[in-house]
């Protein structure tokens, strides 16, 4: 669906531009819960679990030391259940930093997952409150409030109008949140719609 935030953005070539990693709570990194009452020690996040209806990357398959299972949220619902611990921070994906926007109020939402842009390592958040300013809980665990708009925090969980030309069909995919979807064939552009309808 098109709306006026899905508009494109003419964006500087990349072969002059570094990359960058986010470290955060992602498959294998060690993870205990925030709630310290119910703690069940370190636990390994086995992968992501994408929702239909959140962020991409809304939940985590978190495996604890007694080989127990759970899913917990990451982003979903507003929440991150989990922190990671001192010993282990995955390493994500690589991104351009310069590719992400900034937090406004106009695209800040509940739920969604950010990343910090002015430490050396660059750790990923979620935005847990919206008022007049914006309550990040960033994956270490700390809770901060900032004001809008920031040039401290860039949304991670971006997905810009992108197109890419199959065969002799142009497809398209429009989406104000959510990572970029790898549309390399006419089954990946169905699959990305099914995940933002």
């Amino acid at each position: 669906m098109l709306n006026e935030h899905s508009q494109g953005v003419q964006m500087v070539p990349r072969e002059n531009t570094d990359f960058t990693f986010a470290y955060g709570i992602l498959p294998n990194s060690n993870v205990q819960l925030r709630d310290k009452k119910n703690r069940k020690g370190i636990g390994s996040v086995q992968h992501l679990i994408r929702k239909k209806t959140e962020s991409v990357r809304s939940s985590a398959l978190v495996e604890w030391i007694d080989y127990s299972k759970k899913r917990y949220c990451v982003g979903g619902k507003g929440k991150c259940d989990l922190k990671f611990t001192k010993s282990k921070a995955a390493k994500g994906p690589k991104y351009y930093e310069d590719h992400l926007p900034f937090i406004e109020s106009k695209n800040a939402k509940i739920g969604t997952r950010v990343v910090n842009c002015l430490s050396k390592v660059r750790y990923i958040g979620t935005i847990v409150e919206l008022n007049s300013f914006v309550t990040i809980q960033w994956d270490y665990g700390t809770s901060i409030q900032y004001s809008f708009p920031c040039s401290t925090v860039r949304v991670f969980d971006n997905g810009p109008a992108g197109e890419r030309t199959l065969e002799k069909s142009n497809l398209r995919c429009f989406v104000d949140i959510g990572r970029r979807y790898p549309i390399d064939s006419p089954t990946d552009y169905l699959k990305a719609q099914q995940l933002l309808n």
